[in-house]
């Protein structure tokens, strides 16, 4: 008797296990085709729009009507008032919402049968690279005649580079140079050029003796050329020697040292951006206004520089630098003039 009992419960036992199986096995066939059936669902349906002049929200009801896919998105994130047309017959709903989307703030993605709507994270501007030049000391010290007089406006340039600076009032200069071991060169109108080697001082005293033979340069100003010694406006100038061999892109910044009174700033460390050219300082508050006329053989190009000249092709630069040497060119001469001569 027991064990007839035992064995109508053992068999009681294996029928419920091979139910049971049979179960599992028919939820996991299921869940298996469902999602399969979803996946292929988004990338094989195709779906056809015909509408004109609707809102964003009658676009999204229309696809939800004629489709099995559903709309996910927050309400402050789409803006629902917006007027669209479309018109697609049998296209995938990726090709159908990126017409709609497409050049706008709303990102989207499909999975299954669900359509994420989102906003788009605004980008960041790019900010220019600062480059900062390699600075290892200072010099400074003063720029004299042989009398002792201050020179005031004085060209202090390391040479074999665009670094300079130019003296103050009082004849003081300093200059941030990358060489201990460099040279300086220093050139003042009317007096001999000087080249000093630095050779670690961080103090140098100049003296510049007087150049009788410069005098009888000859300078182009605004109504022709004359001899420098005749000249009695303020002139600075700057011959093709002196562009040679400068490692720039820009005629103005190499300018840079070569001029008295003249000031070439770089705005920014991208490449290609123009540099701001001052004459004796800001003249006005309007940022325009304190660009330089250019004049090029004789033609005035404006104050939008002249960095579409080669360097090679000038034969000499003058800077008008005051009222008397510039009037010639009137009011658009207030900030100064560089006659350019190719």
């Amino acid at each position: 008797m027991k064990n007839l009992l035992s064995a109508s419960g053992s068999v009681r036992l294996k029928c419920n296990l091979n139910l049971k199986m049979k179960f599992i096995t028919l939820f996991l066939t299921t869940a298996i085709f469902t999602s399969y059936a979803n996946s292929t669902y988004s990338q094989n349906t195709k779906a056809s729009v015909d509408l004109h002049n609707v809102t964003i929200e009658r676009f999204i009801d229309e696809i939800e009507s004629t489709t099995q896919f559903r709309f996910v998105y927050k309400v402050n994130d789409v803006d629902l008032k917006r007027k669209i047309s479309i018109s697609l017959k049998d296209e995938p709903i990726g090709k159908i919402l990126d017409n709609v989307f497409n050049n706008r703030n709303i990102s989207f993605s499909v999975l299954q049968n669900q359509i994420y709507l989102k906003k788009k994270k605004p980008k960041e501007k790019s900010r220019p690279a600062k480059t900062s030049p390699i600075v290892q000391f200072s010099v400074s010290g003063t720029v004299v005649d042989v009398d002792g007089v201050p020179l005031p406006g004085a060209s202090i340039l390391e040479k074999g580079t665009t670094n300079g600076a130019t003296s103050d009032f009082d004849g003081n200069y300093t200059i941030s140079l990358a060489d201990e071991n460099g040279a300086l060169t220093i050139s003042y109108i009317g007096f001999k050029t000087q080249e000093v080697a630095v050779s670690g001082q961080s103090e140098i005293d100049i003296t510049l003796e007087e150049d009788a033979a410069g005098l009888e340069e000859v300078v182009v100003v605004g109504y022709g050329s004359q001899k420098k010694s005749v000249v009695t406006g303020s002139i600075s100038s700057v011959k093709s020697d002196d562009l040679e061999n400068q490692q720039v892109t820009r005629v103005e910044d190499a300018l840079k040292g070569r001029a008295s009174g003249l000031t070439v700033a770089s705005t920014s460390g991208a490449p290609g951006v123009a540099s701001t050219v001052r004459i004796r300082g800001t003249t006005s508050l309007n940022e325009g206004a304190s660009n330089p006329l250019y004049v090029v053989d004789g033609v005035v190009v404006g104050t939008g520089g002249i960095d579409y000249l080669n360097s090679s092709d000038i034969e000499s630069i003058e800077v008008l630098k005051d009222a008397a040497s510039a009037a010639i060119y009137g009011a658009r001469s207030s900030a100064g003039v560089i006659l350019v001569t190719t």
